[in-house]
């Protein structure tokens, strides 16, 4: 869906993309349920593609091998989130905001590195450059770091690791076993996740999230048993173990009036 301009409020249905000979792009849209004809772009920019993790309500047994989605509220509920990467770590601050506790499920702990939602760097930049060149230089420097602290990774790991350890224990204080953010690879080995403004760390300390390490043995009513013996009490259970790509969310292409697939031209 697709907002027709920024001051309209009315949604648009976006059917398929056609690519014209010329090069521009023609978008045949519904605007609130209407036929509204095409809009005309020379650049279309299409920010879906991945689908939702499954959410499982464990009122009842559960098959483990049987893909189950619900419509499951969360408030007040104990809810699990099984996973450790990008995905569980946006998921478990903004859950625990309404439920009763937030478990998060890892098979292993893997490296956390908070930073700041917003760049602290362009405000700074505003001041003292012209404001048509702040989002490049802005850019360029967030590189630079992000470079900077892959390389040093690359070179320096145990120094690396004790500082990002470190880190991650300072916004605990104290709130959880570090033996949960410990992880077996040194930095970079597999991706390092970032956490946006410490908000699960502050979730953990203040007793509304943790996090556990450990293997699924079984799911169970109310719960879910772990190969290590020990039960994670659940009404609800989301799978964010990965996300499943869908090129363009689903929307149709046709070149010059013929069906284009992009997985067939990659």
């Amino acid at each position: 869906e697709l907002k027709t301009k920024p001051t309209q409020q009315s949604v648009a249905k976006l059917r398929e993309i056609g690519i014209a000979p010329a090069g521009g792009t023609t978008i045949p849209v519904e605007v609130d349920g209407d036929p509204a004809g095409l809009l005309p772009a020379r650049i279309s920019v299409v920010p879906a593609g991945v689908t939702l993790p499954v959410t499982i309500e464990l009122a009842v047994d559960v098959d483990v091998d049987e893909e189950v989605t619900v419509s499951a509220t969360r408030a007040g509920k104990r809810v699990l989130v099984i996973g450790s990467g990008a995905t569980a770590v946006t998921l478990v601050p903004a859950m625990a905001q309404a439920a009763a506790t937030v478990t998060m499920l890892q098979r292993s702990p893997g490296y956390l590195l908070s930073m700041p939602s917003i760049d602290p760097v362009a405000p700074v930049l505003e001041r003292i450059v012209p404001a048509r060149r702040v989002f490049a230089l802005a850019r360029r420097l967030n590189i630079v770091l992000t470079d900077f602290v892959y390389r040093a990774s690359r070179r320096w790991p145990v120094l690396m690791r004790r500082m990002l350890l470190g880190l991650v224990r300072a916004q605990l204080k104290g709130g959880a076993d570090m033996r949960h953010f410990e992880p077996r690879y040194q930095p970079w080995d597999q991706r390092l996740c970032i956490v946006s403004d410490g908000d699960l760390f502050k979730q953990i300390r203040a007793g509304k999230a943790q996090v556990v390490t450990g293997e699924i043995e079984a799911f169970e009513a109310g719960g879910v048993r772990l190969r290590s013996g020990q039960r994670i009490a659940a009404d609800v259970v989301v799978t964010a173990t990965g996300l499943k790509l869908k090129a363009l969310g689903g929307i149709e292409v046709r070149i010059d009036g013929v069906p284009y697939h992009p997985g067939e031209h990659m």
